[in-house]
């Protein structure tokens, strides 16, 4: 964010605003959200869990 902020004249929280409208649930991701995915199919709770494909976007696949 830093280079793509010194890129356009912006500061690195306009860019981090730009960035997150861009999806359903208005915030950016990060490692502690896909760790919470991971944690989930790594317990018990998800013995009947296979051969699916989970997508961790913050909603990016909604918007059509």
């Amino acid at each position: 964010m830093k280079r793509r902020a010194e890129a356009t004249a912006r500061t690195e929280a306009e860019i981090e605003r730009e960035m997150a409208s861009g999806n359903v649930v208005k915030q950016l991701i990060d490692a502690t959200d896909i760790a919470a995915v991971v944690a989930f199919l790594a317990s018990p709770r998800a013995s009947y869990v296979s051969g699916s494909i989970h997508t961790i976007d913050a909603g990016q696949r909604l918007r059509a």
